[in-house]
């Protein structure tokens, strides 16, 4: 059965391999999200579980506990299309990295 079971799995692997697939996390424990977070220097006015020591940062800790995917996505977009007052300038992201930020602030809880 054990066999079987390993011969089950490399297919699926397989299958998932070939499909596109690709799994959320990098082998650094990173997600793509968190990537881009850091690398549009994000943290240079938020933080996150106060990874960056600082106080007066905005903390984005419990975002997804407190805004949906799609908010965050019109936000990202924009920030003043949502609240004119924003102070948040308008991030440059293509599509793929708004999505991936959105799917790694979700996350947060």
């Amino acid at each position: 059965m054990t066999g079987f079971v390993n011969i089950l799995l490399v297919a699926l692997l397989a299958v998932l391999t070939l499909s596109g697939c690709s799994a959320p996390f990098k082998p650094g424990g990173k997600s793509k999200g968190e990537e881009i977070f850091e690398a549009k220097r994000c943290i240079s006015c938020h933080t996150v579980n106060n990874n960056a020591g600082r106080a007066g940062l905005i903390d984005l800790s419990k975002e997804g506990d407190k805004r949906p995917a799609g908010y965050l996505d019109k936000w990202l977009a924009d920030p003043k299309s949502v609240d004119k007052k924003a102070k948040m300038p308008k991030p440059s992201l293509s599509d793929e990295e708004r999505s991936a930020l959105v799917d790694f602030l979700v996350s947060l809880r």
